[in-house]
């Protein structure tokens, strides 16, 4: 491979400079690959890469792929690696993240890593931080086998028999710790990535809302008449009526396999929130507010990305914008 045929990465880095970085293809892929359509192949726009940055190691997303470059291409440093094998963003996300740094004037790399939770501001892969659950091994016991007197075990094992569950769950359920190492350390159970699909919303996930007057009427069917973006303003006093049209608008969207996102003016109001919907709804709710951890937050953004999460509920004013 010549210098004038090398990969090319442009790079968005969270630096307070309204510009890409440019590096090359980390050594690791370039030891054994001299094909450059093959080399560019092997990097998605979107994706998550680590680079050395003077002497800092800052993760940073691809935003081009070419084999030009306006700087010095001899002193350009090789990119340490990429870090999952699939982008962060997709094409919508990476328009509309372009398009909010250039209408802000914002520097492109912290636009980019704000819209990112915290935890992918790491060297971790996504997978590395997807949610385990235990599942029973291949050496699972029969009850049999187990001593009738440990309760524990037997509750375990009664459990995990048909299900597998994430630590938080069997916290929840009062599973020692103890009891799940030693499941875990005889091979009885592992742990185990936990898949996230996503199903369909049928009408029975919905429960039956409130009639509506004549004004919810006309407000719920002007908004469901619209299959694109649109801004309504629904103006009324407290007690008017206004969360219902709010939820039967949902409905609408949710039974066209539609997400949808509702914010509220401050924490204290999500778990109210919470509990109306989940009570009328029965999908998948993430919730999304500054009183989360990054673990949670990550989270709430895979169960989003992966259209898992039907419903988010995160706070900032009330609003619901379907997607």
């Amino acid at each position: 491979m010549t210098l004038f045929s090398q990969v090319i990465l442009h790079v968005a880095l969270p630096v307070p400079l309204r510009r890409l970085f440019d590096y090359l293809m980390p050594a690791a892929l370039t030891a054994n690959e001299d094909n450059v359509e093959r080399l560019k192949n092997q990097v998605s726009i979107g994706q998550r890469v680590s680079v050395p940055f003077g002497r800092q190691t800052l993760i940073g997303i691809v935003i081009a792929v070419d084999t030009n470059t306006d700087q010095n291409i001899a002193k350009l440093k090789a990119a340490n690696d990429l870090i999952d094998n699939e982008p962060s963003f997709d094409d919508s996300q990476l328009t509309l993240l372009n398009w909010a740094a250039d209408y802000y004037q914002h520097p492109i790399g912290d636009v980019f890593s704000m819209a990112l939770p915290g935890a992918l501001r790491s060297i971790k892969t996504i997978d590395e931080q997807l949610p385990k659950t235990l599942q029973k091994g291949d050496k699972f016991p029969s009850a049999d086998e187990l001593s009738k007197n440990a309760k524990q075990l037997h509750k375990l094992r009664g459990l995990l028999a048909n299900n597998a569950y994430t630590r938080s769950e069997l916290t929840e359920l009062e599973v020692p710790s103890t009891t799940i190492k030693k499941f875990v350390d005889q091979n009885w159970a592992q742990w185990a990535t936990c898949g996230q699909n996503t199903s369909k919303v049928e009408t029975q996930h919905v429960n039956e809302g409130l009639s509506l007057n004549t004004e919810q009427a006309i407000a719920v069917a002007a908004i469901n008449a619209v299959d694109h973006h649109q801004c309504f303003l629904i103006d009324g006093v407290t007690g008017s009526g206004k969360t219902e049209v709010y939820l039967q608008a949902i409905e609408h969207r949710l039974l066209n396999q539609w997400q949808v996102l509702v914010c509220v003016p401050e924490i204290g109001l999500t778990p109210q929130t919470i509990a109306r919907f989940k009570q009328r709804f029965n999908v998948p709710v993430a919730l999304w507010h500054s009183g989360m951890t990054d673990k949670q937050r990550f989270d709430t953004w895979q169960q989003t990305r992966s259209g898992h999460a039907r419903i988010v509920i995160a706070t900032r004013f009330w609003y619901f914008s379907a997607f």
